[in-house]
């Protein structure tokens, strides 16, 4: 069973200096695994759509053009 945020905070705050330095690199670490875990799963993503022609390759002019265009779609609709 979980334990409440705030018993984890208060146990935490009881900790000593060196160990809520450890725990500070700990959580920093896993942070960072996390978000490495996050863009290779979107660089996946992106690589799967791109191949199966849900998403385009191109410059930021051509991907400003298409938003433009969208936008201008989008006015007239209204």
């Amino acid at each position: 069973m979980a334990l409440p945020f705030s018993d984890i905070v208060e146990q935490i705050r009881l900790l000593d200096d060196d160990s809520k330095q450890a725990l500070l690199e700990l959580l920093h670490s896993w942070l960072r695994e996390e978000r490495r875990e996050q863009i290779a799963r979107n660089a996946r993503e992106s690589r799967e759509k791109y191949a199966s022609g849900k998403a385009r390759g191109g410059s930021l002019d051509d991907m400003m053009t298409d938003l433009y265009a969208e936008d201008r779609e989008t006015d007239v609709e209204r």
